[in-house]
């Protein structure tokens, strides 16, 4: 699997997402600046044993491809302590720095997205379990 970000490649060139078996953190709402210098608003981030995905909006199925961004973590790169909350804070990824600002509020107005809980969420693993797992 070849780190890219989603919303750059025609449906023909993105590859199939790994599907995580486990959930190191999952953090919303946010705001997040990807590698590409994008910012992005009310989002969700969800660092797995297979990388980082960040979604704009609930997947249908859990189908990963709708993710906005996906890339493996460099662990050794990333803080060693899992962030608090309200903190920002930057997790590194095969593509760069994501820098992550978790936001005040619920996120009740992105429903959808909040409440949605793909199943490998129900497995966790602890911060900084994703490197050699």
């Amino acid at each position: 699997m070849t780190a890219q970000l989603a919303n750059d490649a025609t449906p023909a060139q993105q590859e199939e997402y790994p599907i995580p078996t486990r959930i190191i953190a999952d953090f919303f709402p946010t705001t997040v600046r990807l590698p590409d210098d994008r910012l992005r608003h009310n989002v969700r981030v969800q660092a797995t044993d297979v990388g980082l995905y960040v979604f704009a909006d609930k997947p249908p199925a859990d189908d990963l491809s709708g993710a906005l961004f996906f890339s493996p973590i460099v662990w050794a790169e990333t803080t060693n302590q899992r962030p608090p909350a309200r903190v920002s804070f930057v997790i590194m990824t095969e593509l760069g720095g994501v820098a992550v600002t978790q936001l005040l509020g619920c996120g009740c107005a992105y429903a959808d997205l909040k409440y949605w809980t793909p199943a490998w969420v129900s497995r966790s693993l602890p911060w900084g379990g994703g490197a050699g797992a």
